[in-house]
C-alpha cells in the first residue's frame, strides 16, 4: 500500500479481499446476474402478522411439509437436505398467515400436477421428475407470480445463505460457530 504525504492527488489503493469476501460478492452477483434478486426474496406477503391463537391453524401437516421439502430437493437437485429449510418453512407458516396458505395451496398444486404425469405422488419422484413439475408449475400464468416470491425465491434464499457456502468449499456457513468444532481437533 501507498503511504501518500503530498498534494493528494493520488487516490490510495484498496486494501485486497479475502477469500470470504471475494466469494461473498462472486456468489451474490452471480445470483442478481441469473435474475435471483436478494431483494426479491422478502415480498410484500409479510406484512401481516400472527397472534397465538392462529398459531396452532397455521401448522402445516407432516405431508405439507414432505411436499415442501420434496420441492427443495427438486429445485436444488439435492437429495439430501440439512433440517433448516424444514424450520424455515415451519417458522414461516407460524408467523405469517399468508404463507400457511401459500404452503398447502402449492403443496396441493405440486400433488395435482404430479397425478397428471402418471406419477404415484410428487414425493415419489425422482429427481428429473420432480423439475419437470416444478417448472411446469412455474410456467402456469395465474400462480406462477406467488410461488416464485413465496417459494421458489425464499428457497433460493435460504439456499444461498446456507449451503452455497458448502458448495463454495467452506466447512460451515457464514456465521456459523466453526472455529469451537476445530479448536478441540487434533492437527
Amino acid at each position: 500500500m501507498h503511504s501518500h504525504t503530498g498534494s493528494g492527488s493520488e487516490r490510495p489503493v484498496p486494501p485486497m479481499l479475502t477469500r470470504r469476501e471475494f466469494s461473498r460478492r462472486l456468489s451474490a452477483s452471480m445470483l442478481v446476474a441469473a435474475g435471483f434478486p436478494a431483494s426479491a426474496a422478502w415480498p410484500a406477503v409479510r406484512s401481516a402478522k400472527f397472534t397465538e391463537d392462529d398459531a396452532g391453524a397455521a401448522a402445516l401437516s407432516a405431508q405439507t411439509l414432505r411436499l415442501l421439502l420434496a420441492a427443495t430437493q427438486g429445485l436444488l437437485g439435492r437429495r439430501q437436505l440439512q433440517g433448516h429449510y424444514e424450520a424455515y418453512y415451519r417458522f414461516s407458516a407460524r408467523h405469517w398467515a399468508e404463507y400457511a396458505v401459500l404452503y398447502r395451496d402449492f403443496a396441493a398444486g405440486l400433488e395435482a400436477l404430479a397425478a397428471r404425469s402418471n406419477a404415484a405422488g410428487f414425493v415419489d419422484c425422482d429427481l428429473p421428475l420432480r423439475l419437470q413439475v416444478l417448472e411446469t408449475m412455474r410456467a402456469m400464468p395465474g400462480e406462477a407470480a406467488r410461488y416464485e416470491n413465496g417459494f421458489f425465491q425464499e428457497t433460493l434464499w435460504v439456499y444461498q445463505k446456507t449451503d452455497a457456502w458448502l458448495d463454495l468449499g467452506y466447512k460451515a456457513w457464514e456465521g456459523s460457530p466453526r472455529g469451537v468444532d476445530s479448536y478441540g481437533a487434533a492437527p
